[in-house]
């Protein structure tokens, strides 16, 4: 697999025959998936490492590249002691 890092995104190089279209197909199968969204082929996530989580979405640029991008890195609050 061959990937690139630009600023806050990765690149990815993805197969031959990868099909986003299957695998949003196979996301969206749940509508009460509170995980993630998906939004104009768009994956959104936050994902949590210890006390700090990074929203980061994904999406497919004609079946032949992966785009992964840090939007924001949120700091948790425990508000409730």
């Amino acid at each position: 697999m061959t990937w690139h890092e630009f600023n806050d995104v990765i690149v990815i190089k993805l197969p031959e025959h990868f099909d986003m279209i299957a695998n949003l197909g196979y996301l969206t199968r749940e509508k009460n998936e509170c995980m993630f969204e998906i939004e104009n082929d768009i994956i959104t996530k936050v994902i949590a490492i210890g006390e700090i989580r990074s929203l980061v979405q994904i999406s497919v640029i004609n079946n032949k590249q992966m785009l992964v991008q840090f939007h924001k890195i949120l700091k948790y609050c425990n508000i409730l002691k």
